[in-house]
């Protein structure tokens, strides 16, 4: 199953280091996408909303706690300022059209 796993950070510029993360998921073929975001700044947010989204890594993996074992691989999972969302994915768009 598809887990989209996506890190907040208040401070945009603080380095975080996924290496653990990376690793840990490519040796294992479960990672399928990841991106880093632009500053906040050049986009739009709506709403009150907590820290703003600054990455995220979309995995496939053979269950829920597999998702959160490796989420908790990213130092967003433990530092101030910052948070980790794990989420399955519904369905994927493009195969639905």
């Amino acid at each position: 199953m598809k887990y989209l796993v996506i890190l907040h950070a208040a401070d945009q510029l603080q380095p975080f280091d996924h290496t653990a993360f990376r690793r840990t998921a490519q040796d294992a073929g479960e990672l399928v996408d990841s991106q880093l975001l632009a500053d906040p700044s050049l986009g739009t947010r709506f709403g009150t909303c907590g820290a703003p989204i600054h990455a995220y890594y979309l995995i496939d993996v053979d269950s829920s706690a597999r998702a959160v074992e490796l989420a908790q691989l990213l130092p967003e999972a433990t530092q101030d300022g910052a948070g980790v969302d794990v989420r399955p994915v519904m369905f994927s768009a493009a195969s639905d059209y």
